[in-house]
């Protein structure tokens, strides 16, 4: 059986937690595992300034949902660069393709995030019907646009076909597998990104991580409810620990 070498999971709770408390007592929950896995929770923005610091106590990271293309003080209901940095978080989620459904100018997101040196997590993917290839290049074209070198390295990058965000099953392995070596080429032959990370994300449940991570050429997960369900995401978490 393959091993699993360092792996990224992120936990994108959206808004699955209605209160803190609820966010807090899932954190509590949390077993982490004693190797080489980073983890890295996204609450929802009103939840972040009660559960960051318990999150750093168990050596997780804390990230935003989102940030605002915009900057300065008069933009209502928006979450700035400003706001970002203040609050000392470790990673924005840019580009979720329910956010991309919305009209987000995810270009200004990016610069707006490597600006404040926060790390962007790049979600890109093709609907269906759409061809891989063309979009996910096409995607990353309009993303990096004018984003140095240096900042592109510092992007990660999570790797959600649409059509299997929210199902009961993922992709394939061998179609996540061939996916990754699709997205690496084009970041290697047009941004000289050697070493990139790239997360799978899109169904990613307990029965099917490990088989994700082991044969899907991934560096990690992006994943969505499972991440808020204590016994499913503990499971996880476990079963990467023992293959690792």
């Amino acid at each position: 059986m393959k091993k699993i070498s360092q792996i990224f999971i992120f936990c994108n709770w959206k808004t699955y937690f209605l209160s803190t408390k609820n966010a807090i007592s899932m954190i509590d929950k949390i077993k982490t595992q004693k190797n080489k896995v980073v983890i890295g929770i996204a609450p929802t923005s009103l939840h972040i300034e009660s559960i960051k610091n318990k999150l750093k106590r168990k050596s997780m990271l804390c990230g935003a949902q989102y940030i605002s293309e915009n900057t300065g003080g008069a933009n209502t209901g928006e979450t700035t660069k400003e706001q970002i940095k203040k609050e000392k978080i470790d990673f924005v989620i840019v580009g979720h393709n329910e956010r991309r459904k919305m009209g987000d100018n995810i270009n200004k997101q990016i610069k707006n995030t490597v600006s404040v040196k926060i790390m962007p997590i790049l979600c890109i993917g093709e609907s269906k019907g759409e061809s891989a290839q063309t979009t996910l290049k096409k995607q990353l074209k309009e993303a990096l646009k004018g984003v140095s070198t240096k900042d592109c390295s510092g992007v990660v990058f999570a790797y959600e076909p649409v059509k299997f965000i929210g199902k009961k099953n993922p992709m394939k392995t061998i179609e996540i597998n061939s996916r990754m070596k699709t997205i690496k080429k084009i970041l290697k032959d047009n941004y000289k990104i050697t070493n990139p990370v790239v997360l799978y994300g899109g169904s990613v449940n307990e029965t099917n991580a490990v088989d994700i991570l082991q044969n899907g050429n991934c560096n990690g997960l992006l994943i969505g409810r499972a991440s808020t369900n204590p016994v499913a995401f503990n499971k996880i978490l476990k079963c990467i620990s023992i293959n690792k």
